[in-house]
């Protein structure tokens, strides 16, 4: 056969070799499925960082795919979010690896957008302020005590 060769008559060949092979569970997911279980294996073994596979799941699979990989479609929007409140990105990280773990093992995913984000002591040891608790804190800004 060639690449000229129509769908219609490669499909068959196709599955009939992967049949003889015992790989015809191959075709048993979609693409998108399949590339997102790649790349949640990728993401835990450290070879990809969450912000990369939140945009490739948001972009490639989308709103519209199917309802147990929506969790990871959803980062991207979270992780904006997080990033932007300044939020602990690492408790996310490990949120989204707990997540990866179950779905690579078949169990139900949590959706990650209810993730409440822990809360952060403001005051380092010295009294300095270090770390914003909410959004809020971001905005705000004191001189000499008083708020602006």
């Amino acid at each position: 056969m060639s690449a000229d060769d129509s769908l219609y008559e490669v499909g068959p060949v196709v599955e009939a070799v992967l049949d003889q092979f015992g790989a015809d569970h191959l075709f048993d997911g979609s693409p998108e499925r399949a590339a997102l279980e790649v790349r949640l294996e990728r993401f835990l073994a450290g070879d990809l960082h969450l912000r990369e596979l939140s945009r490739w799941a948001h972009s490639t699979i989308g709103h519209g795919g199917e309802s147990d990989c929506e969790p990871f479609v959803m980062l991207d929007d979270i992780y904006d979010d997080w990033e932007y409140a300044g939020h602990d990105l690492e408790f996310l990280t490990q949120m989204a690896r707990r997540a990866a773990n179950d779905f690579l093992a078949g169990r139900t995913v949590t959706r990650l957008d209810s993730l409440i984000p822990p809360t952060v002591d403001t005051n380092n040891d010295d009294g300095r302020r270090g770390r914003v608790k909410r959004w809020r804190d971001r905005i705000r800004w004191t001189k000499g005590g008083t708020e602006r």
